[in-house]
């Protein structure tokens, strides 16, 4: 019974390091700002008052503890991630086995490592905010199930401050588990507490709420509803063998939990596919019991779960080739940057390239590390659109911008965004002083003349 319970943990450790190790060459784009965000804020800079962020505190604290354990090293970047996984797989199992028992709980294990390997791996890979809450959400559910209601709105109240759909953690937890009263008076009370995570309160509250309200607000499509369906469905398909899980044995508890899991996706209108994230942990369970008692009364079953497996496990891989381009095209523009500033001279990289600054090694020479709040142009279509979501904040931010490059004139000005739009190229007025010194297939880099 112990060597069959050492190798099924083997093979889901292997499982999710297989998962994980064959992208250390790359960063995603939802890793790489909490990156450079790290780096300036171990440079000295204080989170919202001298460095722009529109993510909740927790997020830039967990980079920092990223960089100080893996330094710039991608394996170590990865390895962090295998340990994230496991302790989250550790965590459902260990949710499972206390609602329902030890099959139940493997199959949910299995489950959540499963499907945080084969799935779309700019979601899976980066340690972005949607992944980084399904660790305390399941916690969260432990919590409640073992009977400690209050540590378990502790929990979600500072998950609160890693990722806002935390929320709805909390209103999953009260509708599928009870115990209301100490659940929303320990959010509270780990709401509060993770405020101190905050170097600003103002900027704070200007960053990640205002800057977020509008751009929930700012439509992603013409038809949101529509993608949405789209999306959900395809979703649905792709994770067929956790629906089917969950059909088979239907429990109220966790299909509410579900349903309201659902409604953090649909929050925003974008339904990009790292959002889905918030239903997977309930999908995940339900599915661990649904699969459990399914194979246990059939045996036909199990060669089913096979063939739905399959779907996911073919697929797994694909990425869009322009994301992985656009990051060693950034690999190449930062080893310039590199020869051309000393390690002690700052850099400014316009567009949303903050990844230059962690492959560099370079501190940058303003609080904007990517220019959204510079351009009014979100990132999500920023290199085929130009239109502002919000002029009216832009000019103060550029002013903002060219007293902070006048006080702390950098070495070398990246251009990240002009050769992909030029209509959203880098202002002229920004490069008095710097001549063109090289260039990538999608960044132009300026150097400081000296006089």
């Amino acid at each position: 019974m112990r060597d069959g319970r050492l190798r099924f943990w083997l093979a889901l450790a292997a499982l999710v390091l297989f998962g994980r190790m064959f992208q250390t060459e790359v960063l995603w784009a939802e890793e790489g700002l909490p990156l450079a965000v790290a780096q300036q804020m171990l440079g000295g800079g204080s989170l919202y008052r001298d460095i722009w962020f529109d993510k909740p505190p927790l997020l830039a604290w967990f980079y920092v503890g990223v960089l100080k354990l893996a330094g710039y090293s991608g394996y170590g970047l990865r390895l962090i991630g295998v340990v994230y996984i496991l302790a989250v797989v550790v965590t459902g199992y260990s949710l499972v086995r206390r609602l329902d028992g030890e099959p139940a709980a493997r199959w949910t294990a299995f489950f959540l490592a499963f499907f945080t390997c084969f799935y779309v791996p700019s979601a899976t890979v980066p340690l972005a905010a949607d992944l980084l809450l399904v660790l305390p959400h399941l916690g969260t559910f432990w919590l409640l199930a073992s009977g400690r209601p209050l540590w378990a709105g502790v929990v979600a109240g500072l998950a609160f401050h890693l990722n806002t759909k935390a929320v709805l953690v909390v209103a999953a937890g009260a509708l599928a588990m009870g115990q209301v009263r100490l659940l929303l008076a320990g959010f509270w009370l780990g709401g509060l507490a993770g405020l101190a995570a905050c170097g600003s309160l103002d900027g704070y509250w200007e960053q990640v709420w205002r800057w977020g309200a509008a751009y929930a607000g700012a439509a992603f499509t013409e038809h949101p509803w529509r993608l949405g369906v789209e999306r959900t469905l395809a979703w649905m398909g792709f994770h067929a063998a956790l629906v089917v899980g969950m059909a088979a044995k239907r429990e109220r508890r966790t299909l509410v939990w579900v349903a309201v899991s659902l409604a953090a996706v649909v929050l925003g209108a974008r339904f990009f596919p790292r959002y889905y994230f918030q239903v997977l942990p309930g999908l995940a369970v339900a599915a661990g019991i649904g699969w459990a008692e399914l194979v246990e009364r059939r045996r036909a079953w199990a060669a089913v779960l096979v063939v739905l497996l399959a779907i996911p496990a073919i697929r797994f891989g694909r990425t869009r080739p322009r994301d992985t381009a656009m990051d060693a095209d950034s690999r190449r523009a930062a080893a310039v940057v590199a020869r051309l500033a000393a390690p002690e001279e700052r850099i400014f990289v316009w567009g949303f390239r903050p990844e230059i600054y962690y492959y560099a090694r370079r501190l940058g020479a303003s609080r904007y590390l990517e220019s959204q709040p510079l351009t009014g142009v979100l990132a999500d279509r920023h290199l085929e659109r130009s239109e502002a979501f919000r002029p009216d904040w832009v000019a103060g931010h550029r002013w903002l911008l060219e007293r902070e490059l006048v006080a702390r004139r950098p070495a070398v000005v990246v251009d990240g965004l002009g050769p992909y739009n030029g209509r959203l190229e880098i202002p002229p007025s920004l490069l008095a002083g710097y001549r063109l010194a090289a260039w990538t297939e999608g960044a132009k880099i300026y150097k400081r003349e000296e006089f």
